[in-house]
């Protein structure tokens, strides 16, 4: 709640380039799905079996349940607002800022344009969501160079 406000306040106090909702590419969402739903199906399986049969098992099985459900919010639509200070994102009513030194680049794929975050999750733009995928890239390409590879 607190990273709510203060982004809230930030934004008031600056000027904001674009604003869009999108979410990412149908495949690169699906194959977050499928990572999730075998997590959280390997979860259920270890942590009833290992109640079943008495062992320790099942203790690790609550841990894949809860990774599998933390990872299917990835890929779903959410708000963006892009200011001179960073990106601000909102889904759900909770808002989180990045800055753009947290960013090391964007790149525009088939399908998304990907802002590409060192040892993190990269922010996708599904195309088919952007009323206008080239004036997102305008905006972006104002605060991050154009990288080079694109990733997965």
């Amino acid at each position: 709640m607190a990273r709510s406000r203060y982004v809230k306040t930030l934004l008031d106090a600056v000027d904001v380039d674009g604003e869009w909702t999108a979410g990412w590419p149908a495949a690169a969402k699906r194959r977050v799905e499928w990572l999730a739903a075998v997590s959280m199906l390997a979860g259920v399986v270890t942590f009833a079996g290992g109640l079943a049969v008495g062992g320790q098992f099942w203790f690790p099985g609550q841990f894949l349940v809860a990774i599998g459900a933390a990872i299917t919010g990835y890929g779903q639509s959410q708000d963006y607002a892009v200011t001179p200070a960073g990106i601000t994102v909102e889904r759900g009513g909770f808002r989180r800022f990045y800055e753009w030194s947290h960013f090391d680049g964007y790149t525009r794929t088939d399908d998304a344009l990907v802002c590409h975050r060192p040892r993190r999750v990269d922010v996708r733009f599904a195309l088919d969501d952007l009323d206008d995928p080239d004036a997102v890239e305008g905006i972006l390409s104002r605060y991050l160079g154009r990288s080079e590879v694109a990733s997965v």
